[in-house]
Formats: C-alpha cells, structure tokens, sequence
C-alpha cells in the first residue's frame, strides 16, 4: 500500500469508467541490476576522481556501468524488441542518434573521430538503456527520485566548500589541453559539472525533485530532512549567477505550477512573483536580456551552428567538433546538435526533448468525448500521481535549460529524458491516455519539428542580432 495519498491533478467535475484495457502489471526484476544502477548515479553525480586529486583518472562511473551492464543485460535485451521500442519513440530518437554519430565523421574519412564520438555517445546509450530498463515500477521511480536530490546536493557542497577555498578540487582541462578560465565570484562544479551554468540547471532539475518529498504531508516531520540539502540548493544557486539556470526554473517551476495548481494560480505567481524573484537575485542572473554582451555572444554562436548546418547539412561538421569551426561550443544543444549531426541528427535530439515534455504533458490533457464535454484524465497509481508535477517540472527544467547550454555529451541530460520515458510508460490514466508510436507520421512530425525549430531561431537571430 502506497504510504501517501496524491493529489487530483484534473478538477473536472465529469468522471469517466475505467479504461477497458488494462496494462501488464510492472515487474521488479534484476533487483542488483536496479542497485547498481543507483550506485552508476552515485557514480555519476559525485566522482571521487573528480574531488580528490590522488584518484584523477581512475573512472569509477566507467566500471560502476559495465558491472551494472552485466547484471542487466537481458532486461536491455527485452526493451530492444521492436514491439517495446515502437511504443516509445522517446527510446527510438536516443538509439537512432548513434549510427548517426559514427556517420558524421565516417562519410568524410575520418574514422578515427567516428569511433571515439562513437565510443563516447554509446555510453550515453548504454546509461539510457539502464535506466528505461531498471526503473520499471512506481517504487523503484520513488526511489531515484529521492537518491537524485542527495547525490546531487553532496556535489554541490563540494563545489560550494571548493568556492569557498576550504578544498580545492582538480580542473578538467579544455579541447586545447589548458586549464580552463575560472571567472571570480562564481560556482564552479567538479569535473562535469565545471562550468556554472551546467551545475545550475542540475540545482534546479533536482530541487524540484526535492519538493515533491518536502511538500508531501503524509511524511510526517520526516519531510524537515529534505530542508538540509534545500538549503544547499538555494545557495548554490544564487553563487552560480547563471541567467541560463534562471531560465531554466522559470520554465520548470512554471509547468510544475500549472500542474499542480492550474492557469490561474500559475499565472498569477508568474505576473507577481517573477519580478519579486529577479529583484531579490539581482545582478548577473537576474539580467535576461539578449541585448547584454553575453548575449549577443551566443546569437553570434548560435549564426555559427547555422552556417556550419549549411554547409554540411547531411550529417553536419562532425560530433563534438563544433569548437573546430567556432570559438565555443554553441551554448544551444539544439543547434549544436544540427551543427554537428545535420538536419536528421538534430531532428532526432530535439524530438527526443521535445517527445519527453510533451509525452508527460498530455497525460492529463481532458480526453475528448463523442458527446458532451470532455472528460478529464486522471493517473490511477497515487504516488505516479502525486509525483506527477514535480516530474514533469523537472524534465521542462533540463529541456528549457538546453536552450542556452550545451549538454550534448552529458550523461545527467539522459537521466532526465529517461525519467520521462520510464514515468510515460508505467502511467496508467482513466480515461486511457493514446500512446504516441515511432511511425512513418512520428518521422514526418520530427522533420516538421525539425524545420520550425531552425525557421524560428533563424528568425531570432537576424532581429535579436546585432550583426
């Protein structure tokens, strides 16, 4: 039984009959698999390697994920079938952006380029795979979704206490071998997460994971636990000054409201509590202005992964090969996935953005009916439910984030994509909710997709633009 009782997301006051069909109950298997794969996360958020100099090169998250590879194989194996992957074209979109990796060096004869992005994307796949293939039930969801916001406050901490001088942590080196240039004033993470922005958009993503234990009643005085790393959250954040986290928990927080609490209330926290926000944060992040230099940097940024697109419009200039045709990488993961993959890859790569934000939006969307008004949808599982919101904020959160930030190789962008997909398919609504299929419509739809992406920030940039 589950411990807490979730709110009703949908008010209308119409109810309908239950669902006709109903699902294949979930199935807790590979239990060490699932164990491990939490352990990959620890792995992943906080790399020993990354924090203490004496372990610099040893990668524990590398051999954390082949050992949980192993114990999971089969349970890989089963969500391959092309009978599972047609009813996630979530799935589809991750998997079918690797041959296309390889290709964007490989039809130039650069093979030696095709094997090593190649190498470095199939991690990102095998990372996905465990992660739609693990996270199966709504208990195994609850509890990633509780590890998340610790593993992720420890890092915080340790890049709060490195700004601070009380440990100095080690710095990655740039695509030229230099240590990169740390700007005064400012959080930077470990490894990975070095660059502020970067660390930011995981601040908010998991905060609003974190909300979901601190507003849940039915925890009991427990819930005062989740305050500690809430706290190192909310301070992260203001030393981060990142306009592009800004942005992010606009988006995120905004669509968390709407589901929780619907337009009005949503609305009206927009209009008052916006301004109130970037008042009290102040200064850099509160700044979101195109107009500003580091804004008009990244449209010129931005005017580059166009032209690169031109130019190669197949498979584009060659996966992580941005900052061979432009001073930086593209501070847009969108376009720096059409810049380095062509118009198919960065088709796929926004889809699959745009698939995970959409595919939890319209669980709830009323479902028509052939008479009468519609009928609202309602997710039958009640912790499904009451995570339902904060779920759906945090994935916005990561999509909205990549606006302005390259993610691209990032493992942590694939935890937020797989969550949607794993929350997606074991989400049963009454009514039943149409399940989106990978077709010949689906490819169309992401063409279509592909091309309005591309025609409106075109668009942005010669008005935005100081050219």
């Amino acid at each position: 039984m589950s411990l807490v009782r979730g709110p009703s997301i949908q008010t209308h006051p119409r109810t309908a009959p239950p669902t006709r069909r109903s699902p294949l109950p979930a199935r807790a298997e590979f239990g060490l698999g699932y164990f491990l794969f939490l352990v990959v996360n620890a792995a992943l958020f906080v790399r020993p390697n990354d924090i203490f100099h004496e372990l610099v090169g040893f990668e524990f998250y590398r051999y954390i994920l082949l050992l949980c590879l192993a114990a999971s194989f089969p349970a890989i194996l089963a969500r391959l079938s092309p009978q599972e992957l047609e009813k996630r074209p979530l799935d589809v979109c991750v998997l079918a952006l690797l041959p296309i990796v390889v290709l964007s060096h490989a039809t130039v004869g650069r093979l030696e380029d095709a094997f090593e992005t190649g190498v470095n994307y199939f991690k990102l796949v095998v990372y996905y795979l465990l992660f739609v293939s693990l996270v199966t039930t709504p208990a195994r969801l609850r509890l990633f979704v509780g590890c998340l916001p610790v593993y992720a406050s420890v890092m915080v901490l340790v890049a709060l206490l490195d700004f601070h001088g009380v440990i100095q942590v080690p710095r990655l080196l740039n695509s030229l071998g230099q240590q990169i240039t740390l700007e005064e004033g400012r959080v930077y993470g470990p490894g990975i997460f070095q660059d502020p922005n970067d660390i930011c958009v995981i601040i908010v993503a998991c905060g609003m994971l974190l909300l979901s234990f601190l507003c849940n009643r039915n925890l009991g005085i427990i819930r005062l636990f989740w305050l500690v790393p809430l706290a190192i959250f909310a301070y992260g954040f203001l030393q981060t000054r990142s306009r592009g986290g800004m942005v992010a928990f606009i988006a995120g927080f905004g669509l968390l409201m709407r589901l929780r609490f619907g337009w009005f209330w949503t609305l009206l926290l927009g209009i008052l509590g916006v301004p109130v926000l970037l008042f009290v944060v102040g200064g850099r992040q509160a700044e979101l202005s195109v107009s500003a230099r580091t804004g008009q940097e990244r449209i010129y940024l931005w005017n580059d992964g166009i032209d690169m697109l031109r130019g190669h419009p197949i498979f584009g200039v060659g996966s992580e090969h941005f900052t061979l045709h432009s001073t930086q990488v593209a501070h847009n993961s969108y376009i720096q996935a059409f810049a380095e993959t062509g118009f198919f890859g960065g088709s796929l790569f926004l889809g699959a953005a745009v698939l995970a934000v959409y595919g939890l939006f319209k669980l709830t969307r009323p479902a028509p009916q052939p008479s009468g008004p519609p009928v609202s949808r309602v997710i039958v599982d009640p912790e499904l439910r009451r995570l339902y919101p904060y779920v759906a904020g945090t994935v916005m959160t990561f999509v909205a984030g990549m606006l302005t930030l390259s993610m691209n190789t990032q493992a942590t962008m694939y935890t937020f994509l797989g969550m949607a997909s794993v929350y997606v398919a074991m989400a049963t609504t009454r009514p039943a909710t149409p399940p989106l299929r990978f077709d010949a419509a689906m490819l169309v739809r992401l063409g279509v997709l592909g091309v309005t992406y591309l025609v409106v920030l075109f668009a942005f940039i010669r008005l935005a633009g100081q050219f």
